[in-house]
C-alpha cells in the first residue's frame, strides 16, 4: 500500500505542474528577485519583502538560465525536493512504523503540502531538512564515528538551504549528548562549523529578514507568547491549532485525533528511543522560545518543516492503538477498521488534495487576464498597477520567456488599494481610457464590491482582474 500511496502522489505532484497555474503573489516576488539580481546579490537580504535561503536560490537562478524563465523552471526545484521528501520519509519511517502508509498519505494528499511542493517558495526544502532529521534519528547513531562527515555536510549546507535548520540543530545536538563521550572530536568540529556558518548566514541575509518591518508587523499575531496568563496560552493553543488546520483540516474530530495520536506517539516513541523523543522536543520548544523572541514567526507555512514531525508522532501513536487492541485480543480486521473509523476516515475527506487529479487548482491567474487584456486594450489607454497586482505583472510583461509585452503607459501605486476617484482625476486628461490591475486574493471580494463601481468591462480569472474606466 505505502508503494501505491507513494507513486500516485508522485504522479499528482507532475500533474500540478503540467497544469501551469500562474505564479502566486510571494512566488512573482521571488520570480522578480531571481530575474533582476545578479548571482552575487541573490546571496543578501531580498526585496519585495520576500525571504529565500541563499543556495537553492542560486539553483533555481542556473535552471533559469538554463531552461528558460518560466513557472516550470521556477518550481522545479521545489518538485524534485518534495518528491525526494517522500521516498526518505518512506525509507525512514518504515523502520520505525507499523503502518508506514499511515503517514504517507497525510503527507502525500494533504493539499497544502501539495501545493508547497510545487510553488516557488522554500517550505519544500524546509520539508526535506525536517525528513532528513528523521532519517538521521532513525539510522545514524551507530554509524556517527565513521560518517561524520555527512552529518556535517548536512548541518552546513542546511543552514544555508534551509531558515528552520537552525532548530533541527538543535534537535541533533540534544541527540547527539550520548555521543559526546566516545566521538566528541568530529562532533565539536560539526558544532563549530555550524556556528560559524550560522553567523556568516545571520550577517548576510538572516538578520535584516529577522528584523524588517514585514515579520515584525505582518506576522505580530503569530509569534509565541511566553506567558502563565490564561489567554497566553489560548493564543498558543490557537497557533497550533491553525496550523493543523491548515494542512490536515480544522474541524474538532481533526483537531482532538491529531493531540490523541501526538500524545501516545510520544508514548511509544519514548519506548523505542528517549533521546529521539528528546530530539523532536527539543525543535518544537526552540521554534517556540525563538518565535517568543519575535524572531520565527508561527504561521502554517513557516511551520511546514514541523509536518514530518508530526506526522511520525500521529504514526507512532496509530501504531500504539494498534498494539493495544491486538494485545486484547482484537483480530487484525477489526483492529484495522476501528482505527480507521477513529483516525483516519474523519482527516481523509479535509484538505485532501485527491480531486486536483481531476480538477486543476489555481490561486490565481494574472497571465489570463494579461492576455485578455492585451487583445482588447487600445494603443492610448493607461494602465494603472496596484501594489499587489505589480509582482505578477511585471513578471509577465517583462520577464517570462513568453512574455506579455504591453507598450502603453503604465504606472504602478504603493496604495494598498487605489481609489478609482483618483484614477479618474487623472483620465482627464488623458484620450484614452484607465485599466486598473490587480491580483491578490485575500482582498478581491472588498475590491470587487467597493473599487470596481463605473467600471465598463471587468477582465477577471481566479483573483485577478483588470478593470477598464472609459
Amino acid at each position: 500500500m505505502s508503494i501505491l500511496i507513494m507513486l500516485s502522489a508522485c504522479i499528482l505532484r507532475l500533474k500540478w505542474m503540467w497544469d501551469d497555474r500562474s505564479l502566486f503573489l510571494d512566488e512573482a516576488n521571488v520570480a522578480l528577485n531571481i530575474s533582476e539580481r545578479s548571482w552575487l546579490n541573490l546571496l543578501g537580504n531580498l526585496d519585495y519583502g520576500q525571504h529565500f535561503p541563499p543556495l537553492p536560490l542560486l539553483a533555481i537562478k542556473g535552471l533559469v538560465n538554463c531552461l528558460g524563465n518560466t513557472s516550470f523552471s521556477l518550481r522545479l526545484v521545489s518538485l524534485v525536493v518534495g518528491i525526494l521528501s517522500l521516498w526518505v520519509f518512506y525509507l525512514a519511517s518504515r523502520k520505525w512504523l507499523i503502518h508506514s502508509w499511515f503517514p504517507l498519505y497525510f503527507m502525500g494528499f494533504s493539499m497544502f503540502v501539495v501545493r508547497y511542493q510545487t510553488e516557488l517558495k522554500q517550505y519544500s526544502i524546509d520539508g526535506l531538512m525536517s525528513v532528513l532529521f528523521i532519517y538521521f534519528l532513525i539510522n545514524a547513531r551507530p554509524n556517527v564515528g565513521r560518517h561524520w562527515w555527512l552529518l556535517g555536510l548536512f548541518v552546513v549546507l542546511g543552514l544555508w538551504s534551509s531558515m528552520p535548520m537552525v532548530f533541527l540543530i538543535v534537535g541533533l545536538g540534544v541527540y547527539s549528548m550520548p555521543l559526546w563521550r566516545v566521538h566528541y572530536k568530529p562532533l565539536l568540529l560539526i558544532a563549530g562549523l555550524s556556528l560559524a556558518s550560522f553567523m556568516v548566514l545571520y550577517l548576510v541575509n538572516l538578520g535584516p529578514s529577522i528584523a524588517s518591518d514585514h515579520l515584525q508587523n505582518f506576522h505580530k499575531h503569530h509569534f509565541f507568547q511566553w506567558s502563565f496568563s490564561i489567554d497566553a496560552w489560548l493564543h498558543n493553543f490557537k497557533l497550533f491549532e491553525h496550523f493543523i488546520g491548515a494542512w490536515l483540516g480544522s474541524k474538532t474530530v481533526t483537531i482532538v485525533s491529531v493531540f490523541l495520536l501526538m500524545l501516545l506517539g510520544f508514548y511509544r516513541l519514548f519506548r523505542i528511543d528517549v533521546w529521539a523523543l528528546y530530539a523532536v522536543l527539543a525543535v518544537f520548544f526552540s521554534t517556540s522560545l525563538v518565535s517568543g523572541f519575535h524572531m520565527y514567526s508561527m504561521i502554517p507555512r513557516l511551520l511546514f518543516f514541523w509536518i514530518p514531525l508530526v506526522l511520525i508522532l500521529m504514526a507512532l501513536g496509530f501504531d500504539q492503538c494498534w498494539v493495544f487492541l491486538k494485545n486484547r485480543g482484537i483480530n487484525k480486521v477489526m483492529a484495522w477498521c476501528l482505527l480507521s473509523l477513529l483516525f483516519v476516515l474523519p482527516n481523509v475527506v479535509y484538505r485532501s488534495a485527491v480531486p486536483s487529479f481531476w480538477k486543476a487548482f489555481s490561486i490565481e491567474e494574472p497571465r489570463d487576464v494579461l492576455l485578455e487584456m492585451k487583445a482588447k486594450i487600445q494603443a492610448q489607454d493607461v494602465i494603472y498597477v496596484t501594489k499587489f497586482g505589480r509582482p505578477a505583472f511585471k513578471y509577465y510583461t517583462q520577464y517570462h520567456r513568453d512574455a506579455i509585452p504591453l507598450a502603453n503607459e503604465i504606472i504602478y501605486t504603493e496604495d494598498y488599494r487605489l481609489g478609482i476617484r483618483e484614477a479618474m482625476i487623472y483620465r482627464e486628461s488623458l484620450e484614452g481610457a484607465i485599466w486598473l490591475f490587480d491580483s491578490h486574493i485575500f482582498e478581491e471580494e472588498a475590491t470587487l464590491n467597493k473599487n470596481l463601481n463605473g467600471a465598463s468591462s471587468v477582465l477577471k480569472a481566479k483573483h485577478t482582474f483588470a478593470a477598464k474606466y472609459n
